[in-house]
């Protein structure tokens, strides 16, 4: 039997005296009203005006974005058989049915011949 690791640290390329640096900065603002501000400016600019939301973590952005599509009650939405929690989750809190495709070896993502035979008219 193969033992497929359910994770492995990537944290070999952050710079921890930029990230030092950066921590100082963000402990240099007066409350995190200022903070914001500059963030959501930032953010204006790169998405040059557009509509955009903070959120506090990533279940409650998958949750939006799901429940923006407006998924009726037998939708389905394809998602990998190695995934957290929360996808599947999101998926079902939205209205839809998760579905899961098999994950392929070495990189545990999905391939293309793996959705196909899952994509149906409620797709």
């Amino acid at each position: 039997m193969t033992n497929i690791p359910f994770h492995r640290s990537s944290l070999t390329h952050i710079c921890w005296d930029e990230y030092a640096v950066k921590l100082q900065e963000l402990k240099s603002y007066q409350g995190s009203e200022a903070l914001q501000e500059r963030v959501f400016k930032q953010c204006k600019t790169f998405c040059e005006g557009k509509n955009f939301y903070f959120v506090n973590s990533g279940t409650a952005a998958l949750e939006l974005a799901l429940m923006a599509m407006e998924l009726n009650e037998q939708d389905e939405v394809i998602l990998p058989s190695l995934t957290f929690s929360s996808c599947a989750n999101a998926v079902l809190r939205a209205g839809g049915v998760p579905c899961f495709s098999d994950i392929s070896l070495p990189n545990m993502h999905v391939k293309l011949e793996n959705i196909l035979p899952l994509v149906t008219e409620r797709t």
